[in-house]
């Protein structure tokens, strides 16, 4: 009688936060995990505690010597594990991420580009590379996405630009990769318990921070943002795999997390005109461009310099 093979998975992003309890919950349902992480010392209190079944890498998804690397080092793994010396990897789920909270026309150089190439390019590469192993299994790629992809929220444009982008990358795979009987799964999540955010000070002579409306506008949405009651990320990881196992290949869009729903209806069911207003009126940026606007008036020119 032939043992079933124990099922695989790959995680990114895997030290903390959403990947960390996807991680422990794909090891709860049995799956060999090979996390990876760019900070390695994060990684190593999940191998402690599952020898067996956590395999550690540190990976920084920027760079793609790294990504080779792993991959080498995963198919190996895999091979050994196979009953038929074919390596087969169950689940790649592409979750590392940053945040970028700059105004759109502000933004530092090497910040856009980072997270471009963290959240966008750096799937793009690991789905490519990983392929094989994954249509070996007839497997799932999943992917970390955002709700704020649909809503325009101020300052986290280029957050939702990667997050928008993913999406597109995820639905044009998931059609190519049919004959292939592999699933592509985008989840779109919503508020979630994480340590994901950005700290970094905006530039100097910010043209936003030049008045004190838009620096309340600022401090009110950070309060809103504080009431939320983000969903733990144990429940997340638990809910989301259990969707990923029951999905079947048509099953593109899963969605989870506190104020998914809402958002979701609010960023693709009601008018632009309406969505704006409410942004408006809840964190009184009637006011802070209003404010804006007088400067500008009054000062003259905006100063086009920025800090690079």
């Amino acid at each position: 009688m032939t043992s079933q093979r124990q099922k695989t998975a790959l995680v990114t992003g895997a030290a903390s936060g959403i990947g960390r309890s996807l991680t422990l919950e794909l090891v709860s349902r049995n799956y060999k995990v090979f996390a990876n992480d760019i900070n390695f010392e994060g990684l190593k209190s999940l191998a402690e505690a599952h020898p067996d079944n956590i395999i550690i890498h540190k990976l920084d998804v920027t760079k793609f010597e790294d990504i080779q690397e792993i991959y080498k080092l995963v198919k190996e793994e895999l091979s050994k594990i196979a009953d038929d010396g074919i390596p087969k990897l169950d689940i790649l789920y592409n979750n590392a991420g940053i945040a970028c909270s700059f105004p759109l026309i502000e933004v530092p150089d090497d910040a856009a580009l980072q997270i471009l190439t963290i959240n966008l390019y750096a799937p793009i590469r690991i789905t490519k590379v990983f392929s094989d192993l994954v249509i070996n299994a007839k497997g799932t790629i999943a992917f970390t996405g955002s709700v704020t992809k649909d809503v325009p929220f101020p300052f986290l444009g280029m957050y939702t630009t990667t997050k928008s982008g993913l999406q597109a990358y995820c639905s044009t795979l998931a059609f190519e990769m049919e004959p292939f009987d592999v699933k592509v799964i985008h989840v779109t999540s919503g508020s979630v318990r994480s340590n994901i955010g950005d700290k970094r000070p905006w530039v100097e002579n910010s043209l936003y921070l030049s008045t004190p409306e838009l620096k309340e506008s600022l401090k009110i949405r950070k309060q809103m943002f504080e009431k939320t009651i983000p969903m733990e990320t144990d429940a997340y990881a638990r809910n989301v795999i259990t969707k990923i196992e029951k999905a079947s290949l048509s099953t593109f869009n899963l969605y989870e997390g506190s104020s998914c729903f809402i958002l979701t209806v609010i960023g693709n069911w009601i008018p632009r005109s309406w969505m704006l207003f409410i942004l408006r009126k809840q964190t009184k940026l009637n006011e802070a461009w209003e404010s804006l606007r007088r400067k500008i008036r009054g000062d003259g020119a905006a100063d086009t310099k920025k800090t690079k």
